[in-house]
């Protein structure tokens, strides 16, 4: 009778909780231009510079808005400079600016993105065509002490990106990023304390520069 009641018990004996379920991952292939889009947003949302770094091209740039341009701050930076400052947002420990929370929105419907073709320089990339689009964003960045860094109502930026795979196995990824803003920002002030700074996406990360 013992022997009957294990057999038709489902793991009799066993005290191991089945194991729960894989969720699936937040982050899509990149076998289309708009999954590089939203892994941008997600990554940042998830604070995951690994996630971020392989979005980027080889011989990615980014292009600050003309406006945040001066004394420290460049008109572009690399793909190692990038890497860098983003890794410095991202950490919640680092010491200087650290940025306790990321909100960030990529304003896109995925099936209604006008893509433009863009020729790069021939000389370096034979044969290429990239593709790149306007897309408007929103984030906010809470930052140490009482600083918020929220962007501008109409905020944009030019996403670029490139197939560095074939026509068969696409394979997209962001060459250029060029941060356009809106063309007014304006500092204000918030209630209890906190400041809450209209920003430029260029100028946050500029903030991590050091």
């Amino acid at each position: 009778m013992l022997v009957m009641t294990c057999a038709l018990l489902p793991a009799c004996g066993d005290n191991n909780p089945a194991a729960p379920p894989s969720q699936p991952s937040p982050y899509k292939d990149l076998t289309t231009k708009e999954n590089v889009l939203s892994n941008i947003e997600t990554a940042y949302n998830r604070r995951s510079i690994a996630r971020y770094d392989e979005l980027l091209d080889d011989n990615f740039t980014f292009y600050l808005y003309p406006g945040d341009v001066g004394g420290e701050i460049p008109a572009s930076w690399d793909r190692a400079t990038e890497v860098l400052y983003n890794m410095r947002l991202f950490d919640k420990s680092y010491p200087t600016n650290t940025c306790k929370s990321i909100s960030m929105d990529l304003q896109f419907d995925p099936n209604n993105i006008s893509w433009v073709d863009l020729v790069p320089d021939q000389s370096k990339y034979p044969g290429e065509t990239w593709k790149t689009a306007v897309i408007y964003y929103a984030f906010r960045f809470d930052v140490l002490p009482d600083t918020q860094y929220e962007s501008a109502a109409g905020a944009r930026a030019q996403f670029t990106v490139r197939n560095v795979g074939t026509d068969q196995a696409p394979q997209w990824r962001l060459v250029e990023m060029d941060d356009l803003s809106n063309g007014s920002l304006l500092n204000y002030a918030g209630a209890m304390r906190t400041t809450t700074q209209a920003s430029t996406w260029g100028q946050v990360k500029a903030l991590y520069r050091r």
